[in-house]
């Protein structure tokens, strides 16, 4: 603060009692350090300083003190607040703007240019407490005999909080300290964070067949401490039912599975319903914040798997236009519906015939989910191998499912005697591939 301010205002008395103590909140202005028996002259040289634990600047305009007998209130003219970290110096008598008996130290506030009436600090015992502008007490301090702290402090010497977490306890002070307006090692109180969201939010939207390992959000925290670094986790608790499904790294999201709108696997809200419930963390080296979040799967037109019939000479499968505007945020081709003649694709579906397959058989299948057109992963490359081991070419052994690897399996299911002709190796056809190699 520059310069002083000169003007007292006398306010009805604020009765405290002989129980004043500080509030335990510890998230606001503190008294930090206090001179009740200054050096001659005692009353004009008597001062108290106040600090701002908080990241954030407080004003006090409004704010009063008292010593249980007169009160004064911070004047409305003129803003007055403590920075961030900050310390404030009220004095009551002030020499050339600072304080009588430490001229090197500036004063914020003088308090006792005028008649202050009672308010005057007691040396055998009294009680200090600071108000906000509401009325409500924010912090409080007593010495001497009789009083609730039994702390005292000689001539010249002053009573000092040791840190910046007001605890309403004695052992918060220390008495007989060395003077040191202006200064002193107390630090910041952490503010805990205040929020945690994922793209800004609390849920979000995933495309089906997303593949696993996809960035699908950001993940960020609301915290008064814009310093703070924040480290992000899933964590259990309520909520964390499809936790498994996901992974975090760094600020990133991550999917752990590729989801399928058709067969959905989630335990959370409500079971395999295509809504994913997480749990995440938010640790700012301090303290933390959890959250649950709600991640939908968006279902994505695909082929129709009867489309494909015997003796059908027309197929359909998921492919990709080349329209640029045709991608989602992530980079990720939007799938719509191709029609393919048999002079792109050639597929021959014969009469079911039981086929004896070759001596040599590689048909291993992982069976997790439905593989079908437009899926992407391991479990289609393993269908690709064992469908040209069969002598059903599906081309390059590539784990992208596509027009050559639906007519490799619809061209089985035929010759196998499927039940279903519909280029999905769901139950019955993965069953049927992993006898083979039995």
């Amino acid at each position: 603060m520059k310069g002083i301010i000169k003007t007292l205002i006398i306010t009805t008395l604020l009765v405290v009692g002989g129980s004043v103590f500080a509030a335990t909140t510890g998230d606001n202005i503190i008294i930090s350090e206090l001179e009740y028996d200054a050096i001659a002259p005692d009353q004009a040289g008597e001062w108290f300083e106040l600090y701002n634990p908080t990241s954030k600047e407080i004003y006090l305009t409004g704010w009063s003190f008292t010593d249980g007998e007169g009160t004064v209130t911070f004047p409305n003219q003129k803003k007055i607040y403590i920075k961030s970290n900050s310390y404030f110096i009220a004095t009551h008598t002030a020499t050339n703007g600072s304080l009588t008996n430490y001229p090197s130290v500036s004063v914020d506030l003088e308090y006792g240019n005028l008649d202050v009436g009672s308010l005057s600090f007691a040396n055998s015992g009294d009680e200090f407490s600071i108000s906000n502008a509401g009325g409500n007490l924010v912090d409080a301090v007593s010495w001497g005999g009789g009083a609730r702290f039994n702390i005292s402090a000689d001539e010249g010497e002053t009573i000092a909080r040791n840190n910046s977490i007001d605890t309403d306890v004695e052992d918060d002070w220390l008495g007989d300290q060395v003077s040191s307006p202006g200064s002193g090692s107390l630090t910041l109180i952490n503010q805990a964070p205040l929020d945690i969201s994922i793209n800004g939010g609390d849920s979000y939207s995933v495309d089906e067949n997303t593949p696993s390992g996809t960035i699908i959000s950001t993940i960020t925290t609301t915290d008064l401490d814009s310093s703070d670094t924040h480290t992000y986790m899933l964590v259990a608790g309520v909520g964390d039912k499809d936790n498994l499904n996901f992974t975090v790294n760094g600020t990133d999201l991550e999917l752990a599975f590729i989801p399928d709108y058709e067969t959905p696997v989630d335990l959370g809200d409500t079971a395999a319903n295509n809504t994913y419930s997480i749990r995440l963390e938010t640790n700012d080296g301090t303290d933390t914040y959890e959250k649950v979040f709600i991640i939908s799967i968006v279902d994505i037109v695909e082929s129709e798997s009867s489309s494909s019939k015997k003796g059908g000479s027309r197929i359909k499968y998921t492919c990709k236009d080349e329209s640029s505007t045709n991608y989602n945020k992530f980079g990720r081709h939007r799938q719509s519906l191709c029609e393919y003649a048999t002079s792109q694709v050639v597929i021959a579906i014969p009469e079911i015939t039981m086929v004896t397959p070759p001596n040599e058989v590689t048909c291993t299948i992982n069976y997790t989910r439905l593989i079908k057109q437009g899926s992407v992963g391991e479990d289609v490359r393993q269908v690709q191998i064992c469908m040209n081991s069969l002598g059903h070419t599906t081309g390059e052994t590539d784990g992208i499912y596509g027009p050559n690897t639906y007519a490799g399996i619809t061209k089985y299911q035929t010759s196998a005697g499927l039940k279903y002709i519909d280029g999905v190796v769901g139950p019955e056809t993965s069953t049927a591939l992993n006898a083979l190699s039995n």
